[in-house]
């Protein structure tokens, strides 16, 4: 597993790079092993977080308003 901050970690484990297979393989290692450095209720809370942020950016996109030059 790579080092790094747990929000770092989390970052890499929502983000798809151009190597499918080392996303995937990242992915089963994290979720093996997140609970040896984190709780549950603590991850959860970053991905909700995240996730929520991104439902942010999306309704800020779709909400401004379309120019045309």
């Amino acid at each position: 597993m790579e080092a790094g901050t747990l929000e770092g970690l989390v970052d890499r484990l929502i983000k798809d790079t151009h190597d499918r297979a080392k996303d995937n393989e990242f992915r089963r290692v994290f979720l093996a092993s997140y609970r040896v450095f984190t709780t549950s209720e603590d991850l959860f809370k970053i991905l909700k977080r995240r996730f929520e942020e991104m439902g942010d950016l999306q309704t800020s996109i779709h909400s401004a308003p379309i120019r045309y030059s």
